[in-house]
């Protein structure tokens, strides 16, 4: 008896379904490219906040200076601060160009966490990483920032890339690939070194398995990568004995550990898409993509191994670096998560919808598009200007308070704000005002150091300001000092500064 044959698939059909993948990478560029104009470019046009200035001061003098205003900048990338005074100009692009290289390194990042999701996952997967990983807050807010975060995350990944690629085809092309990247990782910023920690996880649970591996990159890694930071050894030990900065922070509660894990944003938007599509279509089907067991507790370890030893050393230690910009190396890792959640669905519409899920939740959500209509909340730019508008015909002094933590272990007092790395804001919104050094701490040497400026022998009409953070204890202290020695003072809130102007009745 003849076995009946298959049902024949209208050719139609067949064609559909080519062509329908053969769009999808063009569907996603198309909403990669609305995301860049409605969630990225307004952001490359506001002002530097408080660690940009400082990116600004140690590369507005040229390659040359940067090279020693960096090396006396604690934690401070070299790499990146050479990197970046090829891209330092003035008048209104200074805040766009400054920021290009963040924006190249996510472009970068983006290619290279596809080639990661192929290699892991599967190879028609790795398109699906780009759209949530591009729209992600994290990734926006570091790639149109004047950091180094953006570079290191883009190293990183081409690091993990080829460690992959070595395994699979071990080459000394693709050897020297991964110690370049890698070197490069740990020169862009000390903390994503953290990935080789990982990496070295990932090596011994392969072994452990019985996947056989050569131990020869490994040995290099490991001798090449120390040996790249003996000429930074002085900057290290200067960065060690400043950790002061890092000391008493608050530390990270455990809804922060998942939420550095389990980035909320992209996990909300996700979750969105899943219920629109059990909603909306008709008998969907989700069935798991095979995952090694190795690439599994790669993807567990790589996104949740940085925070929770992060996590720890908060918690017993007094120096605390649990941030998001020091963990952003872990966010790939919740990438290749989403991607194999999303591609177990079977039809190429329904993985477009979860996409289109996240690009809603995080680009088209409400807060995020009124907080791109709007200057940046920790610009220096608008209280500068401000201060500048104010005082067309005279320059009255400024108290300017420092945005930096360490600032008040650094001889605050002797420091000129229009020149010294303390108050980089004004050299990279200069005002022709005096300005008067204050610290970020507030205390009785601070009281007195106001005190003994003589305000007091202030004339009618005369008039000074201060620019400080709005709320802090320094603003309502010195409110009130001004007013009990005869002046009058005008409060003008801006975002997260205040900027309050005091005239002597």
């Amino acid at each position: 008896m003849r076995a009946a044959a298959p049902p024949e698939v209208p050719t139609a059909q067949v064609a559909g379904t080519a062509s329908a993948a053969e769009q999808f990478p063009l569907r996603i560029l198309a909403l990669c490219a609305l995301v860049f104009l409605l969630a990225w470019f307004p952001r490359l046009y506001w002002g530097f906040w408080t660690d940009e200035a400082g990116t600004f001061w140690m590369v507005c003098k040229g390659w040359r200076e940067a090279l020693s205003r960096t090396a006396a900048w604690p934690g401070q990338s070299i790499t990146y601060s050479v990197l970046d005074s090829f891209f330092v100009t003035g008048g209104p692009w200074k805040e766009a160009l400054l920021r290009v290289p963040s924006v190249l390194a996510i472009i970068v990042a983006a290619w290279q966490l596809k080639r990661v999701v192929e290699l892991v996952i599967d190879r028609g997967a790795g398109w699906l990483a780009v759209l949530p990983f591009v729209c992600a807050p994290e990734i926006v807010n570091f790639g149109t920032s004047a950091r180094p975060y953006a570079l290191a995350l883009a190293a990183s990944l081409a690091s993990f890339r080829y460690l992959l690629d070595w395994q699979e085809s071990p080459h000394k092309k693709t050897a020297a690939k991964y110690l370049v990247a890698s070197v490069l990782t740990l020169h862009l910023h000390y903390l994503f070194g953290f990935i080789f920690v990982i990496q070295a996880v990932y090596l011994v649970f392969c072994r452990v398995r019985g996947r056989r591996l050569g131990l020869g990159l490994p040995v290099v890694a490991a001798i090449l990568l120390p040996a790249s930071m003996f000429p930074l050894l002085g900057v290290l030990r200067s960065s060690a004995h400043q950790a002061g900065s890092f000391a008493h922070a608050v530390r990270p509660t455990l809804l922060q550990l998942l939420q550095a894990c389990f980035p909320p944003a992209v996990l909300l938007g996700m979750g969105l898409g899943l219920l629109l599509l059990l909603v909306s279509a008709r008998n969907p089907r989700w069935q798991r993509t095979p995952l090694r067991p190795e690439f599994a507790f790669l993807i567990v370890t790589w996104m949740t191994l940085g925070p929770i030893v992060f996590f720890v050393i908060a918690h017993l230690t007094q120096q605390s670096v649990f941030a998001t910009r020091y963990l952003l190396f872990a966010f790939p890792a919740f990438i290749l998560l989403v991607v194999w959640v999303i591609s177990g669905l079977d039809r190429p519409e329904w993985r477009f919808l979860i996409l289109m899920a996240i690009f809603a939740g995080t680009v088209l959500h409400p807060g995020n598009l009124l907080l791109i209509l709007r200057d940046s909340p920790t610009s220096w730019r608008e209280p500068l200007r401000l201060i500048a508008s104010q005082s067309e015909r005279e320059a009255p002094p400024v108290f300017v308070a420092s945005g930096l933590v360490e600032s008040g272990s650094l001889r605050w007092a002797d420091a000129d704000p229009a020149a010294s790395r303390l108050f980089a804001a004004l050299t990279a919104y200069p005002i022709r005002n005096r300005s008067i050094p204050l610290p970020y701490q507030f205390d009785e040497h601070v009281k007195n150091f106001i005190r003994e400026n003589h305000l007091a022998d202030y004339k009618t009409d005369q008039r000074c300001f201060l620019l400080a953070p709005s709320g802090s204890e320094l603003a309502s202290w010195m409110s009130r000092y001004m007013v009990e020695i005869g002046f009058h003072a005008v409060n003008h809130p801006l975002n997260d500064f205040v900027v309050i102007q005091f005239r002597r009745d």
